[in-house]
Formats: C-alpha cells, sequence, structure tokens
C-alpha cells in the first residue's frame, strides 16, 4: 500500500448483529502520513427502532458499564443533531469519494462493515468502496503488533475510536 487514501470507521450500537441499532458512526480519512478528515454522525434510534433494527439487553447491560463520558456522547445528545441511516450511507459516500479513497477499515471483519452492508439493503444506497478493499485492524494489528499508538480520547466515543484506529494502521504502515 503506497500513500493511498484509507477510510477508517468505527460505529457504536446496541446490539451485535447487523441489523443493530446503531448510536453513532466515527470516520477518519488517513494515509500513511496524516489524517486528512474526520467526521462524526449522531443517528436517530426511533426511526431505526421502527424500521425493524435490533436492539440486544446484553448490549445495554454493557452500555451501563462504561463510562459517563461515553455514554453521555450518544444518548445526551440533542435529538436535533440526529440522522436518519441514509444520511449515514449518503455521508460515507461523499467522505469516500471526496478523498479518493481505496480501502476502508473497520475494527474487526465482522461488526462495522456488515452493519453498514445491512443499512445499505435497508435504505438501497449503494456503498462506495470495493469488498475486497474491506481492511480489518485486528488482523493488521496482530501482524504488527508494534502498530500501536498511545490513546487519545475517549473510548467508545466513535469518532475518537476511528481516529485512534486510524493513528495506529498509519504507524503500521509507515512500519511497513
Amino acid at each position: 500500500m503506497k500513500n493511498e487514501t484509507h477510510m477508517m470507521i468505527d460505529l457504536e450500537t446496541l446490539d451485535t448483529k447487523a441489523s443493530a441499532v446503531v448510536l453513532s458512526a466515527g470516520v477518519a480519512v488517513f494515509t500513511k502520513d496524516a489524517v486528512l478528515d474526520k467526521r462524526h454522525l449522531l443517528l436517530d434510534v426511533d426511526k431505526q427502532l421502527k424500521s425493524g433494527r435490533t436492539v440486544s439487553f446484553s448490549t445495554l447491560c454493557w452500555w451501563m458499564r462504561q463510562s459517563y463520558v461515553a455514554k453521555g456522547g450518544v444518548f445526551n445528545s440533542g435529538c436535533a443533531d440526529m440522522k436518519e441511516l441514509r444520511w449515514l450511507i449518503i455521508m460515507l459516500n461523499d467522505v469516500f469519494e471526496m478523498h479518493g479513497c481505496k480501502y476502508v477499515w473497520s475494527h474487526g471483519a465482522s461488526f462495522d462493515i456488515p452493519i453498514l452492508e445491512n443499512i445499505e439493503e435497508q435504505v438501497e444506497i449503494s456503498l462506495p468502496w470495493a469488498f475486497w478493499n474491506v481492511r480489518d485492524t485486528r488482523t493488521f494489528f496482530d501482524t504488527l503488533p508494534n502498530s500501536k499508538t498511545s490513546r487519545q480520547g475517549v473510548y467508545h466515543n466513535a469518532l475518537d475510536d476511528a481516529v485512534h484506529q486510524a493513528s495506529c494502521v498509519m504507524k503500521g504502515l509507515r512500519e511497513l
């Protein structure tokens, strides 16, 4: 991977299934040398519930054990700021294309991207990346264990998580 542009995505949800209600999404666009763009989107839970998206009791219990700051970032936000799921896919498309991204990353192969693919089907708007350009940080970090960087920001804040994960991938790409 030369110095292509990448997109890191982190979702905060109310379930672990692909049909999960999404509370927020964080995006960091980066090259191996710099973070170029950061976006954070809060999503309308009521509309997602009405459309059949899911919540699990175990995930609600997990959220109850998280920090006050992390919970406040998704549960104490103004309702006027919350967007419908279609805006998430539109934003991802716009940012991906605006920066000429090639790869999309998430922290784990079986969580964020499958949820986005489920939303893609629900809102009938295609995601912008080719399936063969999806990358998984967990595998990358296992392969390059020295790619970890010191943590900045709030754990389980989608934007802070995306930026941190992007920073770790950037360090690993520079090592390569």
